[in-house]
């Protein structure tokens, strides 16, 4: 008994220093100082016509500083686009990029695509992850675009959205870089900080705000390939 009472007592002195020292902690800026040099300076008000004037200097600097920016996804005509934007959801380009090598000389047009099996296109872009999926929607994207239009992909938004697996972002890769057509900026999660690192946005929820700012996808381009330091 008596051990037990030496440990309550330990036990009770213990919460009390604990409780202590919470309460008259530094604020965690002095304890961890570390933690505020990654986090950006407060942002100045900027009205939108400076945003915009702003904006517009970056994306000149982007194109004198990388001409030959463009889409990093291997493709030669839109359903190869098609199909590699749809391998590239959770999965870095390069991976993608290195799918497509044997995918693209195995199956040559949109009937190619549609008749394979869903095992042998498993098989085929397994390692891009969601192979189950993806297999699913580009089979799918294929037989629609056969069925629907004529084998050849769709270059409107409306009909983009109607295949399998085809989501916005997807849809405006395609027109943006298969079709020459912009209805929208693609943003993920490089664009998303490298624009708070620009002070384009207040808040990385807000990135559609680029959309407003004068940021087209030649930027946005630049960006994804996180070439600003």
């Amino acid at each position: 008994s008596f051990l037990y009472f030496l440990l309550y007592i330990l036990l009770f002195f213990s919460s009390f220093l604990f409780f202590f020292l919470m309460i008259r902690r530094p604020p965690r800026s002095t304890l961890f100082p570390y933690t505020t040099l990654f986090r950006s300076p407060a942002m100045p008000r900027e009205s939108k016509s400076d945003l915009k004037r702003r904006a517009g200097k970056i994306v000149a600097a982007l194109k004198k500083a990388y001409p030959q920016a463009g889409c990093s996804l291997d493709h030669n005509g839109p359903m190869e686009l098609l199909v590699a934007t749809i391998l590239s959801a959770q999965c870095t380009d390069v991976r993608v990029n290195a799918i497509i090598k044997d995918l693209f000389r195995k199956y040559r047009t949109v009937g190619a695509y549609a008749k394979a099996t869903q095992e042998e296109m498993e098989q085929a872009v397994r390692t891009a992850g969601f192979y189950r999926n993806k297999a699913k929607s580009i089979r799918g994207s294929a037989a629609m675009i056969i069925e629907r239009f004529g084998g050849k992909v769709p270059d409107t938004m409306e009909d983009l959205l109607c295949l399998p697996g085809v989501a916005r972002k997807t849809a405006n890769v395609v027109l943006g870089s298969a079709f020459g057509k912009s209805e929208g900026v693609v943003v993920d999660t490089h664009v998303a900080r490298i624009a708070m690192r620009l002070r384009l946005t207040r808040s990385e929820e807000h990135t559609s705000e680029l959309q407003s700012h004068s940021f087209n996808s030649y930027a946005v381009f630049c960006l994804k390939k996180k070439r600003i330091p």
